[in-house]
């Protein structure tokens, strides 16, 4: 008689090895260190974001954040510290400090990126004191000969250095000083210091081998570096000895609409495999409405509809697919593009606990349990009808170009622990309903805008879509959870969705609800 056959030798090492698939395929890749979860941290722009308990924005209007906030914003060891404690809640392991002489008087590097650090000081000295979040140099690099000047900013009348060389020793000669300062909480990967460079276009003009030994000379050489670039597909591609020394390639993509957005982070993830980088997707939560330009001018007519937090979510869940070994959100605080994690008076924390969800995932390779039912709310703080922009500017619904309008939507992400049957309400008005299941889920609700070009995602696995036939036109959003004829909760957003203030203001509006049965 034969054997059993889960005691045949082939049978049993078939059996073994099936056991040994299902269970890879519930945990993380254990090859490589944690992914990376960095936040590009913007201190001339934080000044934008007001306190939690504040009605609106500090810096209401649009426009460019005065000298006087530039000034004092990321200075002050409080806020500093606030800052360190809200990033590791989030899931943020490191902050992208962002280095720019443009922040400083005129004087060219080293004065620039050296008082770009001294306002940093007060988070170096919270990041060393609460632990657990570092920080790394992320700079742009430029070249300032004449011929740079119009790629640059025509605007800038700063006298341009004679010597590449003398700017590049200046600048390692910084960095060493860091190291020496705070090496305990540089950011490393590999054991090597972390140091992020933006701007490639200007890097065809020098040598890569030249530029690392001016630059990395002072750290101890390029062997003691882990170097990432930016990938800025508006600016050309690498020089490719630059391109070959790279360590990682990170993306800047706050400014897309909802479909360019997800095809750019695809072209990312191929292009770093098409060179043996590894890829570190960037991505942003809000809607994007540049405050940025002259002071005294209109500012830059770009509006693109993301959707609210639709395009941040997608880019998560499309890096946890792609196993990316770090994530580049952009950014941390900058209230000027509405892109910032940090808690405002807009969104309050619904989208640092969104951020807290994914980051886990990425790290996990698997979606966490959920531990506590809430519901987030997203919505603009103003309708399509209800958008008042300032004078110069394109009308919302008529941006001409790429650019996109926006639309009137809802995004609801449930963290549940059994299906709820939920409800959207404007005012009286029941606008949509539907049983939202176990588990993270997200649900849009949106009228489009009237633009044949504009992207909208399809209904799938983890994402229900529900498209209205007429604009919103009530003030106030209400979210029911029932069960039958009973009500069990009752939320009301904490900004009306049209905004009589009139700010011309299309950031994202967050609440963020404990669901109790």
């Amino acid at each position: 008689m034969s054997a059993p056959l889960w005691l045949r030798p082939a049978a049993a090492l078939a059996v073994l090895a099936l056991l040994a698939a299902c269970a890879r395929a519930d945990r993380p890749a254990a090859a490589g260190p944690a992914p990376l979860v960095a936040a590009h941290y913007m201190h001339g722009a934080s000044a934008d974001c007001a306190p939690l308990d504040t009605p609106t924005r500090v810096n209401g209007r649009i426009g460019r954040t005065t000298d006087e906030q530039v000034a004092l914003a990321g200075e002050g060891l409080a806020a500093a510290r606030q800052d360190v404690r809200d990033a590791r809640a989030a899931g943020v392991d490191a902050f992208a400090l962002w280095m720019h002489p443009r922040f400083a008087d005129p004087a060219l590097p080293p004065g620039g990126y050296r008082d770009s650090l001294q306002r940093l000081e007060p988070l170096f000295q919270a990041l060393a004191e609460d632990g657990g979040v570092t920080a790394y140099p992320d700079f742009w690099w430029y070249r300032m000969e004449p011929a740079n000047w119009a790629v640059i900013d025509p605007n800038w009348k700063s006298p341009p250095v004679a010597s590449t060389e003398a700017e590049l020793r200046r600048l390692g000669a910084l960095l060493a000083d860091l190291a020496a300062r705070h090496g305990r909480v540089w950011t490393r990967r590999d054991g090597r210091l972390v140091i992020g460079m933006q701007d490639h276009a200007l890097f065809a003009t020098v040598p890569y081998a030249q530029a690392m030994e001016w630059l990395c000379g002072p750290l101890g050489g390029r062997g003691k570096v882990y170097l990432a670039l930016s990938r800025y597909p508006s600016r050309g591609e690498l020089a490719a000895d630059w391109l070959a020394g790279a360590d990682a390639i990170f993306d800047w993509d706050t400014v897309r609409s909802y479909g360019d957005s997800r095809r750019e982070l695809a072209a990312g993830a191929a292009f770093a495999r098409q060179h043996g980088k590894a890829w570190w997707p960037g991505f942003a939560p809000g809607f994007h409405v540049s405050r940025t330009g002259d002071a005294t001018a209109p500012p830059a007519p770009v509006v693109h509809e993301r959707l609210g937090i639709l395009a941040y979510r997608q880019a998560w869940l499309d890096a946890i697919r792609e196993r990316a070994p770090a994530v580049y959100l952009a950014t941390w605080n900058d209230g000027s593009e509405d892109s910032e994690i940090m808690p405002t008076a807009a969104h309050g924390r619904a989208v640092l606990r969104l951020t807290a969800h994914l980051s886990r995932w990425l790290r996990d390779g698997r979606p966490p349990a959920i531990e506590a039912e809430e519901l987030l709310l997203f919505h603009h703080p103003q309708a399509v009808q209800g958008v008042a922009l300032p004078p110069g500017r394109p009308a919302a619904t008529g941006v001409p170009g790429a650019l996109t309008p926006p639309t009137d939507y809802l995004a609801l992400c449930s963290f549940l622990k059994a299906p709820a049957e939920v409800v959207v309400r404007l005012q009286r008005r029941e606008i949509a309903r539907r049983t939202l299941p176990a588990g993270f889920h997200t649900w849009l609700i949106y009228h489009p805008a009237a633009d044949p070009q504009a992207v909208y995602p399809a209904e799938e696995d983890g994402l229900s879509v529900t498209r209205l036939e007429q604009p919103f036109r009530d003030h106030e959003v209400f979210v029911e959870v029932v069960a039958g004829e009973r009500r069990l909760a009752r939320f009301r957003s904490h900004q009306p969705i049209v905004n009589a203030a009139g700010r011309g203001d299309l950031s994202t509006v967050g609440d963020v609800f404990a669901l109790v049965r």
